[in-house]
Parts: C-alpha cells; sequence; structure tokens
C-alpha cells in the first residue's frame, strides 16, 4: 500500500501574508520612506510568499487519497455502462481481485490492470473524474480513429474507487507507458502509471 503525499496550507495564514504585503507596498511609497537596497529586497521577498500562497491555494494538491492495491486483478460479475467521454465502452464490474502488484504489464486479449483507491476526505457522495491517457498511437475508437485521452465520471459514497483496463481486442494492447488519474474538482488526488509490454514469442 502506498499513501500520496499532500501538500496543504492554511487559506487565514496566505490572507494574513497578502494583507502584510498590501500594508508593507503602501509605506514604500510614502515620501521619505524608500530605500534602494533593504526595502526592494524585502518587497521581493513578500511579493514572492503572497504568490506561493496563492500557487497552493489554487494548485492542484488535493484531498488526502490512498493507493489501496494496484496491478493486475481478476473481475466477476462485469456488466456494461455508459459509455467514456470519447464513446468507448464502460465495463462495471462486481467484485475485483487483485492478483499481482506490478507496474510493468504484459499485454494480452483479457488482461485487466489498473488501482484502487480511498478518498478519506469524502465522507458523503462525492463526484470524481477519471482521465486515462495512452501511449501512442492511441487507442482505436471508431474505423482509423485513435485517441490518446479519455475521461469519464464517477460517483461513489464512500470515497472507494476501482480504475481498470481490460485489453477486448487485440488492437488495443499498444505498448508505452499508461496513466490513470483520478480528479476531484479540479484537483488530481490520486494516479498510478504502468508499462504495458507485448507477450514473448515463441
Amino acid at each position: 500500500m502506498s499513501a500520496l503525499s499532500i501538500l496543504r496550507i492554511s487559506p487565514t495564514r496566505c490572507k494574513r501574508t497578502i494583507f502584510f504585503l498590501i500594508s508593507k507596498l503602501g509605506s514604500l511609497i510614502q515620501p521619505g520612506k524608500y530605500e534602494p537596497g533593504r526595502q526592494l529586497r524585502r518587497s521581493i521577498g513578500l511579493i514572492a510568499s503572497a504568490a506561493y500562497c496563492v500557487f497552493v491555494e489554487d494548485a492542484s494538491f488535493g484531498a488526502p487519497a490512498v493507493v489501496e492495491d494496484f496491478g493486475t486483478y481478476n473481475l466477476s460479475d462485469v456488466q456494461s455502462g455508459d459509455p467514456s467521454a470519447s464513446g468507448l465502452p464502460v465495463l462495471v464490474a462486481g467484485d475485483a481481485v487483485h492478483v499481482l502488484s506490478t507496474h510493468v504489464v504484459i499485454g494480452s486479449v483479457g488482461t485487466v490492470f489498473g488501482f484502487r483507491w480511498r478518498a478519506d476526505d469524502c465522507a458523503s457522495q462525492c463526484r470524481f473524474k477519471v482521465v486515462m491517457n495512452f501511449p501512442k498511437p492511441g487507442i482505436p475508437r471508431a474505423g482509423t480513429e485513435r485517441i490518446f485521452h479519455d475521461q469519464l465520471d464517477e460517483d461513489t459514497g464512500n470515497g472507494d474507487g476501482f480504475i481498470f483496463w481490460r485489453f477486448r481486442e487485440r488492437d488495443q494492447i499498444v505498448p508505452g507507458d499508461w496513466s490513470f488519474e483520478v480528479w476531484m474538482g479540479n484537483r488530481k488526488i490520486a494516479s498510478e502509471k504502468f508499462h504495458v509490454i507485448l507477450p514473448p514469442t515463441s
């Protein structure tokens, strides 16, 4: 089990820092208050501090999330769900049994890989976005068209989720780096990357 590192900062601390910056900059423009060396260095430091606060508050450091297991799985009670944003068919599994913890996946028809996660800050019904990134030349969608990204929305009542991909056809087996991401609003709270390789030939 691996936990994600989450960086958070108090909004109150940011507000105080920005207010302090404004008050100090106001004093700089008063007659007789400007000293080029010391005051300028101090104002630059304050600007950097306030910018850091704004960046951290708006950046993608999301709610705490834990990757409970990852790698390959066996699925049971598999049903068809609503299609993804790109129109790919989506499967819904009633249960998933963890087989092997690995980031290297041997691609073959029927192989299932992904990860299971938990968002501790989700105490009630939460909505998450799952983003999948595929290596070149992409995944076939319709005819000769190929896509490099796809996403779907997931509702969960307790913050638990499971993201997986099952190779249904041979032309879906694209070697390279695959990554799956979980977003809560504009915050990425979990991600895993897998390297898919072709099975050895006899």
